[in-house]
């Protein structure tokens, strides 16, 4: 965070976007650096709970795709990409639309690209897959465009332009994206900023904030309590115009946990600040700025000040829409067919156990699915 230190040195206290920012992504930050989700990282998302999760994706992509009368290419950006554990787990499941897939998968770290390289995933040179989705012209002897049958998998490290997507599928994005804060002050709204002391350490300071920062404030958290604290989700917000406009026909789907800024209002203070190292949960996002995950429950209410979603239910009812149970069934089905102890039948048995967590009320079931259907 040294750049950072010697910034505030010379102009003074950021907005706490900006230390996220750096904190999360900046040459010393905590994805830079290769953290993140996984058994033996940090925490773990759905993905990561198993190969359950990606198969009951790789249903709802069929559909997604039949919607769209089978278009081919099929193209799906997946931006926060993380390790690659989605797009893996899809594919093992071998969907229907797969030779069809043209998975983009947008991921800032370098770090984490290479762990995708680690895995057994048909990647290709971005070029090779944009250059046939631009329609660039063949006689360009410097361009090499790939047309062969997928699944075909390609590392950006930002949203593709140009391009007409048919879906984005981002599962724990907005909660990472930078965010400012605001508290309510006796005399009114002010804004929380951070600043350094001595030995280079973080500090909050509180400023009064801007006529439209107070304004935003007040539309979104009315008749809340003197010392309450809200998330402005302003890049949140700026994402998902973006990722709109770059679906003129097919859906945006946002997996993430969220509530109204009111609710998240009401919470007590700092529940909606997530700090996360090694699998536990501390609550000072200034501590260890770049060795721990700083996250934030999304508001819903300004999110959707942009553009309401065309459906709106948890994960737990997200997947057993696409057939969860059924999955599990078939596969409880064939581990009883498989030689006792055999590798292929506890892996077909490990989804009763996955389903549990996937479902579960107060984890991961809860979560929201937010789909904007173009």
């Amino acid at each position: 965070m040294k750049e950072l230190i010697e910034h505030i040195a010379r102009h003074g206290p950021v907005s706490f976007g900006r230390f996220v920012n750096a904190a999360l992504y900046g040459p010393e930050g905590f994805y830079s650096r290769g953290r993140g989700a996984g058994s033996h990282r940090d925490f773990v998302t759905s993905p990561e709970v198993g190969a359950l999760f990606g198969a009951v994706m790789a249903r709802a992509l069929d559909s997604w795709w039949d919607e769209l009368d089978r278009v081919d290419p099929f193209v799906v950006v997946e931006p926060g990409a993380g390790p690659g554990g989605l797009i893996a787990a899809i594919l093992a499941a071998t969907p229907r639309c797969a030779p069809a897939l043209r998975w983009l998968a947008v991921e800032r770290s370098a770090a984490m690209q290479d762990i995708q390289r680690t895995r057994r995933l048909p990647l290709v040179d971005a070029s090779q897959i944009m250059g046939v989705l631009r329609n660039e012209p063949d006689d360009d002897e410097d361009a090499v465009f790939l047309r062969e049958q997928g699944p075909l998998v390609a590392q950006l490290r930002e949203m593709p332009l140009g391009v007409d997507v048919h879906v984005i599928v981002a599962n724990e994005l907005l909660d990472n994206l930078a965010f400012d804060v605001a508290v309510l002050e006796p005399d009114g709204w002010a804004e929380v900023r951070v600043d350094v002391v001595e030995e280079s350490r973080f500090c909050e300071i509180v400023v009064p904030c801007s006529d439209t920062l107070r304004e935003y404030c007040e539309r979104f958290a009315e008749d809340v309590p003197i010392g309450t604290r809200i998330p402005v989700q302003h890049e949140a917000r700026a994402w998902l115009s973006d990722a709109l406009s770059t679906v003129p026909r097919g859906r945006v789907v946002l997996i993430d946990y969220g509530a109204t800024t009111p609710e998240l209002a009401r919470k007590p203070h700092g529940q909606w600040l997530r700090v996360y190292r090694d699998h536990h949960r501390s609550f000072d996002p200034l501590a260890a700025p770049g060795s721990s995950d700083i996250t934030s429950d999304v508001a819903t209410d300004q999110l959707f000040a942009v553009s309401r979603p065309t459906l709106l239910r948890t994960q737990a009812e997200f997947l057993r829409a696409h057939g969860i149970e059924e999955i599990v069934s078939d596969a409880l089905t064939e581990a009883s067919m498989q030689a006792p102890g055999s590798l292929a039948g506890f892996r077909r048995t490990s989804f009763a156990a996955e389903r549990e967590v996937l479902l579960d009320a107060n984890g991961l079931g809860a979560f929201l699915v937010m789909e904007w259907v173009r």
